[in-house]
This record gives C-alpha cells, structure tokens and sequence, in this order.
C-alpha cells in the first residue's frame, strides 16, 4: 500500500483548478515537508501533521484521521491566497479515492494563516504563503 501523502500528492496532480496553478506531472510544484531552493512560484507545500485511528470497544474502527497542514506559496499575496481558495474548494467537505485509500470527509479548519518569508540574499523580494490545516477521513490501510 502506498503511503498516503504519497497518495495526496498524487491526487492533487490531477486536480486541474490547482495544477493550471502549480503545473502538472513531474512539473508539478507540490512538495512535502518544505518549499525546494529557487522554484517557481505559486507552489504547495504540505506535511503530516499526525491524525489517529478510530476505536470501538472491540478494537479498531477501519477508519484514519489524517491531519494535514499546507502552505500555498505564491510572489504576491493574491497568488497565495488563490492557490490556498483553490485547494480549498477541491477537498473541503468531499467524498473522494485518493490513491488506493478511501477518503470519506475532508474538514478544513475555518483558521488561515498567512505571512512572508524573506529571501536569504537581503533583497525585498519575499515569498507570500497561506497556511491552512485540514482533517482528512479516510478507510484505514490494511
């Protein structure tokens, strides 16, 4: 079985209100756990954050909490935030297969983050992100 974030990049590859955004196939500026040096913007960005299985008084429910933080980078803040509302709108409140892994509900929490990162040469040029978490529901690996 594939691991999930494996899964989440991959189905994201395939949503094209986000790739006409952040490109498409290996192009695809999507990364987990941290921004890569010098790539184009906008991009996604996206770590575990944790989650926890389901359990009943026999044992395990079948079901997964997988908890999801993303950083929409973009040159501007609009690029970010368009990034971030376009996420948005293709995982909040679906039912979905991503992968092999059945996702049942996507909750996106109503707290958005934003802020700057400065580059490292002095310049004032900066990076603008939208942070957002979402709880990802999903059929537990067997």
């Amino acid at each position: 079985m594939a691991d999930f974030a494996d899964e989440f990049i991959a189905w994201v590859k395939t949503q094209s209100t986000v790739t006409s955004l952040i490109g498409s196939g290996t192009a695809c500026r999507c990364y987990p756990d941290q921004l890569k040096q010098n790539v184009s913007l906008p991009a996604l960005v996206f770590y575990e954050a944790g989650g926890d299985t389901e359990q009943t008084l026999t044992g395990a429910a079948g079901m997964c909490r997988t908890v999801f933080h993303t950083y929409c980078y973009g040159a501007t803040r609009t690029a970010a935030n368009n990034l971030d509302e376009q996420l948005r709108l293709v995982l909040e409140g679906k039912t979905m297969t991503m992968g092999s892994t059945f996702v049942t509900e996507v909750y996106c929490s109503a707290y958005r983050d934003t802020g700057t990162d400065g580059t490292d040469d002095a310049s004032d040029i900066y990076r603008y992100w939208t942070h957002r978490v979402y709880d990802i529901w999903h059929v537990e690996a067997t």
